[in-house]
């Protein structure tokens, strides 16, 4: 969410003309909304994680149990 401000420090000591969101939210002229953009896709990855978390509890069966009791 720093798009705006460039505060964030780049690796590589690059020029605060290089950074990515920026110059993306710049090229596409929606610079002014990036906290918008900036929590739209916060929500994103929690809803992918959420989901990535919780997507497994709902199709236990297509899991294979797997028996590690081999007597080694």
């Amino acid at each position: 969410a720093d798009a705006y401000s460039k505060s964030l420090p780049l690796l590589g000591n690059l020029p605060k003309s290089a950074h990515d969101f920026s110059n993306l939210l710049s090229a596409l002229n929606i610079l002014d909304s990036y906290s918008t953009v900036a929590w739209i896709l916060f929500s994103i990855g929690i809803v992918v994680l959420l989901a990535a978390i919780f997507l497994p509890l709902f199709h236990p069966s297509s899991y294979k149990e797997v028996d590690l009791n081999l007597k080694l």
